[in-house]
């Protein structure tokens, strides 16, 4: 936050582990008290140089001076969200408080960003629930692969008590959660032959992430799980290496993957939404006022962002389609049979959550 003629500073945070695929201690066994001062004292130097003046039509009612982290660049569904929401902030504001948004990672990745706006260096941030859900939490539970019947009832939730409630749950992270963002749904994608079913997958080769609960996810459905890093893949693919992927239809279409693997299973095993955060610190310096056009602006942002994500998995798959290649849609009743083959990795995973699993079963 940058207040006129005033910076405010704070330190301490905690980074955050990727919940299902990769997994990462805390910011506080990595980096040290004096190196997250010094990070905030140069992000916020960094936004306080990047202010606008009133040379370059500044308002003269502006008290704040916010920065938004997004990671994804122009044109994507998050960044116009980005700045839509920037938009109604000032607009609903007269322009005391502006929205500075800074894409395609000008402020560092995710983890570096919501580590920032932990301790108050950036305001805003843009993340996937993978990013900031704790090992064990309630909120880890809601990535869960086959937890969903569709895009309805993952936003049933979410909207609803479980969802709102889990806002608030990550505080002692220095965090507030003000909505939830579409992420879309990860599907299999495979060579030379579509998969209707968890047969269609057993003895190929899938290429997932360096998570152990995707790799036995994989395992579990008769495949071989193929450990790499996303930029592989496509070369995996091309070399016979692989015999699949998975992954979102706006990434399987930007990636080109489906010039290789054209059959695309709409299995939607894995469904991971984000969320719009910010930092503790600045909430507290603006008054009940400025933090409720915070949260209404948020909150529209997030109807806005779900559209856009919607018509940005409609043009992927049009364009895959016309490029030859196959969307298969399952049933509810063909969707079972690969929650059926999986179903023991809930207990395994997430003892002790019986309870709010039924919660979001029955929210449909």
């Amino acid at each position: 936050m940058k207040k006129m003629e005033r910076q405010n500073f704070s330190g301490n945070g905690r980074i955050l582990r990727y919940a299902f695929c990769i997994k990462i201690d805390t910011m506080r066994n990595v980096v040290n008290k004096s190196a997250n001062w010094i990070i905030c004292f140069l992000i916020c130097l960094c936004l306080a140089g990047c202010a606008r003046s009133s040379e370059t039509g500044e308002n003269s009612n502006t008290e704040y001076i916010l920065s938004y982290a997004e990671n994804q660049p122009e044109g994507h569904p998050s960044t116009k969200a980005a700045r839509y929401f920037a938009d109604l902030v000032e607009e609903r504001t007269e322009d005391r408080i502006r929205v500075e948004v800074y894409p395609e990672g000008k402020l560092g990745d995710e983890l570096s960003a919501i580590h920032q706006v932990s301790y108050g260096g950036i305001d805003f941030a843009r993340v996937s629930l993978a990013t900031v859900a704790e090992n064990g939490s309630d909120a880890e539970v809601l990535m869960l692969p086959y937890l969903y019947s569709g895009r309805e009832h993952m936003w049933k939730v979410l909207d609803g008590p479980i969802g709102t409630g889990m806002l608030s749950d990550f505080t002692d992270q220095g965090l507030v959660g003000l909505a939830w963002f579409d992420g879309g749904a990860r599907n299999f994608y495979t060579v030379g032959s579509p998969v209707h079913e968890p047969d269609d997958l057993r003895g190929l080769r899938i290429r997932v992430q360096d998570s152990e609960l995707m790799a036995e996810l994989v395992t579990a459905l008769g495949a071989e799980p193929v450990k790499a890093v996303y930029a592989d893949v496509y070369k995996l693919l091309d070399l016979d290496q692989a015999d699949g992927a998975e992954n979102n239809l706006p990434s399987y279409a930007a990636e080109n993957h489906y010039r290789l693997a054209n059959y695309y299973t709409l299995d939607e095993h894995s469904r991971i939404p984000e969320l719009l955060m910010v930092s503790e610190e600045t909430m507290k310096h603006l008054d009940e006022k400025d933090r409720e056009v915070i949260r209404q602006c948020a909150s529209e942002a997030s109807a806005y962002q779900r559209q856009l994500w919607q018509n940005y998995e409609m043009d992927a798959m049009n364009m895959v389609e016309d490029a030859g290649c196959q969307i298969i849609s399952l049933s509810q009743e063909e969707k079972q049979a690969f929650k059926k083959e999986t179903a023991s990795l809930w207990k395994e995973y997430f003892p002790g959550k019986e309870a709010l699993i039924k919660e979001i079963q029955d929210a449909q």
